[in-house]
């Protein structure tokens, strides 16, 4: 008998807070249910504990197995779970979670506990884990339902905490007709680049010709981002371009984080 698993449900800031669990009609399993994790993101300061809500706004009951896993981050945002080698900044042997089964009744609200303990050689900066919440199989005959939800953890480990953005590079792909921006965290602590907190503007002389903004995304500790930004194919020749990086600052950068001024560059790009 096989078992297929879902996708886990993930946006590119943090985890998705609501995912729809549904099986395959084909594989003859039931209805569609919906069950939100809260927070999206749950971040600790050394050794702490916290807590995910689950709510399960459907009348039947949802049954789930909670465990520890990795995850890292492609340069092209997307998320890689469980990756075959382990990231040198995980957290998942410093964290233990409860319980590791139980069943969200319907209508109904069930906790989860997370502790950190980070080793006494922890570095300063982040360190990130992820929790996965696994649905009970749905389905029947060969092919058998599960569905997946990654909830991220960071655990934030005291010391010298640092914050550098760079912007590393920005070329033209004429045939594509699109800007290939490279962004990297220098620093220890990992960097959420909210929507339209990276902007290129490109002018020609001292007029600005087209605006581009790029998606949201996360970066890792001494990661790297590159965005793929489309142009208007009726820019020709060269332009001056103004990279601006606008990082997060506050709550939103997690507590103990310095704060980070914006990061400009200019470029001559050949269009």
């Amino acid at each position: 008998m096989k078992t297929r698993f879902g996708i886990v449900g993930w946006c590119t800031l943090a985890i998705a807070g609501v995912a729809v669990l549904s099986a395959a009609g084909s594989a003859g399993a039931g209805s569609a249910f919906t069950l939100s994790v809260e927070p999206t993101q749950l971040n600790l300061i050394g050794s702490s504990k916290g807590y995910y809500t689950l709510r399960n706004p459907s009348k039947n009951a949802v049954s789930l197995k909670a465990s520890i896993g990795n995850y890292t981050i492609n340069p092209n945002g997307r998320v890689v779970v469980d990756p075959k080698l382990s990231p040198k900044r995980s957290a998942k042997r410093w964290l233990s979670i409860s319980p590791k089964r139980f069943t969200v009744k319907g209508n109904g609200i069930a906790y989860l506990k997370v502790r950190s303990h980070p080793g006494k050689r922890a570095g300063p900066g982040d360190h990130h884990a992820l929790i996965l919440f696994v649905s009970a199989t749905k389905g029947t005959g060969n092919v058998q339902i599960r569905t997946r939800i990654g909830a991220g953890v960071l655990v934030r480990v005291k010391g010298k905490l640092k914050r550098k953005i760079r912007i590393a590079g920005l070329s033209a792909n004429r045939k594509k007709h699109q800007l290939r921006l490279v962004v990297a965290n220098q620093g220890n602590i990992n960097e959420r680049i909210l929507r339209h907190k990276v902007s290129v503007a490109l002018k020609q002389g001292t007029r600005t010709v087209q605006t581009l903004w790029a998606p949201a995304r996360q970066i890792l500790p001494y990661g790297r981002t590159v965005y793929g930004l489309p142009y208007r194919s009726s820019l020709k020749g060269k332009l001056t371009a103004i990279v601006t990086v606008r990082p997060v600052n506050g709550a939103v950068a997690g507590e103990l984080a310095p704060p980070l001024k914006p990061v400009t560059r200019t470029y001559r790009v050949s269009f």
